[in-house]
This record gives C-alpha cells, sequence and structure tokens, in this order.
C-alpha cells in the first residue's frame, strides 16, 4: 500500500462524499465531507476547509443542482486561490464542458466517472498522489535552501546574490499562506537582519523545525 493522503471534498450531496469516500478508501485515501448547510455562504465553506487537516481540496463544479448554495466549484476555486495560491484543488465534475467554460485552469477539471468506472481508480489517485507530493517537494527544496543559506551565512556571510535568493526564497513560502498561518514570519525578511545571519540562526533553524514537525 501506498503512502497515506487525506482529501477535502466539497460537494453539497452528502451521498457522492460517501461514495467517493468508500472507493478511495482501499487506495490508502481518506476524503473529509463538510457539513453544507441550506443558504451557506462562499466564506462560511473556505473557513471550515481552512481549518481541515487536508493536503488536496476537491470541489465538486455544480453545487448549485440541488438548491443549497447559491454558487458553483469555479467561485470556490478561486476565491481558496487567494488565500492559498498554490495548493492542490481538483474540480470535479459530471460536465466537463460546463467547467471548462468557467474554470480558470483547465487542468484541474477532472470527471466523476474517475472513481465510478472500473480502471480509473487508480489513475485518479496516481492524479492525487502526484499533486501533493509536487507541493509538498516545492516547499521542502525552499526549506531546504535556506537552511543552507543560514549555514554559510554563518560561516562566511552571503554575497549580494546569495541575499537576494534568501530573500526570494522565504517570500516564495510566505507567498503560500495568504490568510492566518504564514510559512516564514516576517521578522525573517528584513535586511538588516541579513547582514549578521549569526544572530537569526537559532531563531531560523528552530522556525524551520517546527515547519519540518508541522507538515510530518
Amino acid at each position: 500500500m501506498g503512502k497515506a493522503y487525506k482529501i477535502g471534498y466539497i460537494d453539497e450531496d452528502i451521498n457522492q462524499v460517501k461514495i467517493v469516500s468508500q472507493t478511495l478508501k482501499p487506495y490508502n485515501v481518506e476524503v473529509i465531507g463538510y457539513d453544507i448547510k441550506q443558504g451557506m455562504s462562499e466564506d462560511e465553506i473556505l473557513e471550515m476547509v481552512y481549518k481541515s487537516d487536508i493536503q488536496l481540496l476537491m470541489i465538486d463544479y455544480y453545487l448549485k443542482g440541488k438548491g443549497i448554495l447559491a454558487f458553483n466549484g469555479d467561485e470556490l476555486e478561486r476565491r481558496y486561490r487567494e488565500q492559498k495560491p498554490r495548493f492542490p484543488i481538483i474540480i470535479f465534475t459530471g460536465n466537463e464542458n460546463d467547467a471548462f467554460d468557467n474554470v480558470d485552469d483547465p487542468n484541474i477539471i477532472y470527471n466523476k466517472d474517475m472513481v465510478h468506472e472500473d480502471g480509473k481508480v487508480e489513475r485518479f489517485v496516481q492524479t492525487i498522489s502526484k499533486s501533493i507530493e509536487n507541493y509538498k517537494t516545492y516547499i521542502e527544496k525552499r526549506k531546504t535552501l535556506i537552511a543552507d543559506l543560514i549555514e554559510k551565512g554563518d560561516k562566511d556571510g552571503l554575497n549580494a546574490t546569495e541575499k537576494d535568493l534568501f530573500l526570494k526564497t522565504q517570500l516564495e513560502l510566505w507567498a503560500l499562506d495568504q490568510k492566518e498561518k504564514k510559512e516564514i514570519p516576517l521578522q525573517l525578511l528584513s535586511e538588516e537582519k541579513i547582514r549578521d545571519l549569526s544572530k537569526i540562526k537559532k531563531e531560523a533553524e528552530d522556525f524551520l523545525q517546527s515547519l519540518i514537525d508541522r507538515k510530518k
């Protein structure tokens, strides 16, 4: 059995969530559903998603179908991108043409038959796995680069190009979450602190370790 993953699934039809959950469970993929109530706002749903411990978000495209919600999945996806720009998201639909006309990135659109037809589930699980692992790799590469630059700065100092890379890499991580959690605290971004990295070495190492612990 491969790695275990946890994904969120926004769908106004609880039965669809249960079906997808049962289908993916044998593949070590846990599906988290959300308590969607009549007339819920985008903000209310996004807050539930934001607080949930998931590695990928799947959103049903046609959320208006049962008259419970007043918006479709493309609108939720767009709003969540504002909070977490690189977070893995999939738009799940039974009508790809309709979704294609409204979803900004057509590459994230997947037909629901991926989890209903024999022979397609494995491919869908591979898609989930790659999306999650690519996101994790993006983060880990930057954390490693920051740690290496801190170590070099402590020993030999950093040249102008390395200082620029240090700031740029921290900002890339910081930009991953535009809401509450920040991958890099702003106090590590000042030029004054970069001039003497030894002063922030312990602080940065502790912070990086906390990120590693949180991502496990």
